[in-house]
């Protein structure tokens, strides 16, 4: 970030970024391809495509393909409700960073790629819904990350300056989506993305833990 410059608002994404749902996520598509009958795909391809939306990430992560794919997300969603909650946690630091941010006055939103109801689920569940003043999900946007929409929806709904707000994710996606709305970037290195592609969307900052993000706030 510029010289001087003060982040006042943060947009985060939710999956890799504040909590660790990888293992949870890869356990689900490994039951949803035994269901279909399908080939198991690795780890690190299932992992490449978390953060899109769950239609895309499941063709591009597991190898499925786009026909009757509604069919397969419900199919999912009942997987991952029943598999997925015993791996997911909240990462190291999440919880008492985001309480001082809020301390601190910062305005803090999500955009995910996740559902609203899966989101909302897994927010109150975690007990961090409460630090957010808006959440943007799949449901919400036409066009899904790496597009803008999101961050531009919470900015608009918020009246959030895109100079003063920070996008902090875990993928390229999180990075291209905040670059293309105009907001400053940061990418943690702990998530679905590994240190050496999310460096490829030439995000602002790193951190290599949640509560790295502190340093870089021009609040300090």
């Amino acid at each position: 970030m510029e010289s001087g410059f003060k982040v006042e608002n943060i947009i985060f994404d939710f999956d890799g970024t504040l909590a660790d749902t990888s293992q949870g996520i890869i356990a689900s598509v490994r039951a949803l391809l035994d269901r279909l009958g399908l080939e198991q795909t690795s780890e690190a391809q299932i992992k490449s495509a978390i953060g899109l939306p769950l239609a895309r990430s499941l063709h591009l992560g597991g190898n499925i393909p786009m026909d009757n794919m509604d069919y397969v997300c419900d199919l999912y969603h009942e997987i991952f409700n029943v598999e997925a909650p015993k791996y997911i946690s909240l990462f190291e630091g999440v919880r008492e960073t985001l309480g001082i941010l809020q301390d601190r006055g910062m305005g803090m939103a999500v955009a995910t790629s996740r559902g609203t109801e899966s989101l909302n689920r897994l927010l109150n569940a975690h007990g961090i819904a409460g630090f957010f003043s808006i959440c943007v999900t799949a449901n919400d946007v036409r066009n899904p990350k790496p597009a803008p929409d999101a961050a531009l929806m919470i900015m608009d709904k918020m009246g959030w300056k895109a100079g003063e707000t920070l996008v902090v994710g875990d993928t390229t996606y999180d990075i291209e989506m905040g670059r293309a709305a105009g907001c400053h970037t940061l990418a943690v290195t702990y998530g679905n993305h590994p240190r050496e592609t999310i460096l490829s969307a030439g995000p602002e900052h790193l951190a290599d833990r949640f509560e790295d993000i502190l340093p870089c706030l021009g609040r300090e």
